[in-house]
């Protein structure tokens, strides 16, 4: 029978309360968990209490605390109760069978996170970005959110801001989170190694916009595959640079002579920008 099937009554018909099977559960004091039955009990109450079935397939119920409801997954409260030393605040509490509905403890994995890994992210009081991992946890959903890349093949996350739910780049969350007192509004964030998904903060810049512009891979209609270089027909290699609408051209014989040319020309135009190599 699934959990979410039985009322009240029934499980109060159907357990009986062994004081010997309560343990406290950390930061809820007017609660215990019964470990024989993985059941949340009510001392005000003097019963257990009803789980929730999310649509993922995790279970979570609803525990007050100073009048205020709130939901609590089930996983992590069990994980507590059994670990009660254990600070699992921005830790992410695994299923090693995959099943989310199988809280038992011997299910349960939790691999520790470090306070000092965990960062404020400005302007967004709700989130907290893990440094080691780039990832961003819900304070309020009380667990790390999924990411996604968009349709230029950067990597976003969806956050809330007041109350609009929208997506954000990863890449300027972990800048900021990083350099909290920086203000980026009129910079880009520039990846260092030109690849869009490596949000570490130290493949991280500010950049403007036209600093950004010179730091980016060589196209896909480049047919040689060497950027600013372009084979002739007299077997020779052409080189054009444009910045700030003045061309820079050169030829050479052989291709290395100009990619040292480019190379050259590129860290004298654009010096850290330069994005030297193919």
């Amino acid at each position: 029978m699934d959990i979410s099937d039985i009322t009240e009554q029934q499980i109060i018909d159907l357990i009986k309360v062994d004081k010997q099977d309560l343990v406290d559960i950390p930061n809820h004091s007017d609660y215990q968990l019964n470990k024989t039955t993985n059941q949340i009990y009510s001392l005000k109450r003097n019963k257990y209490l009803i789980q929730q079935l999310t649509p993922n397939g995790s279970y979570r119920i609803t525990l007050y605390k100073n009048k205020k409801g709130n939901y609590y997954f089930m996983d992590r409260l069990i994980y507590s109760a059994y670990n009660p030393t254990d600070d699992i605040s921005f830790s992410e509490v695994e299923h090693l069978d995959n099943d989310l509905g199988n809280n038992n403890i011997d299910n349960l994995k939790v691999i520790i996170t470090d306070k000092n890994d965990i960062l404020d992210i400005p302007n967004f009081p709700n989130y907290k970005l893990n440094k080691k991992t780039n990832k961003v946890f819900s304070l309020k959903k009380i667990k790390y959110l999924k990411t996604k890349l968009d349709k230029y093949g950067y990597v976003v996350v969806y956050l809330y801001n007041e109350i609009k739910h929208r997506p954000y780049l990863l890449h300027r969350i972990v800048y900021s989170a990083h350099n909290p007192t920086e203000d980026i509004n009129l910079f880009q964030i520039d990846h260092i190694n030109c690849d869009k998904t490596n949000n570490n903060i130290d493949n991280l810049r500010t950049a403007t916009p036209s600093q950004n512009q010179h730091n980016k891979p060589t196209q896909k209609n480049n047919k040689l595959g060497y950027k600013n270089i372009r084979e002739t027909k007299y077997n020779t290699f052409s080189i054009t640079i444009e910045k700030n609408k003045k061309v820079y051209r050169n030829t050479c014989p052989t291709l290395e002579e100009a990619i040292i040319w480019r190379d050259n020309k590129r860290t004298e135009l654009f010096g850290e920008f330069a994005c030297l190599g193919k």
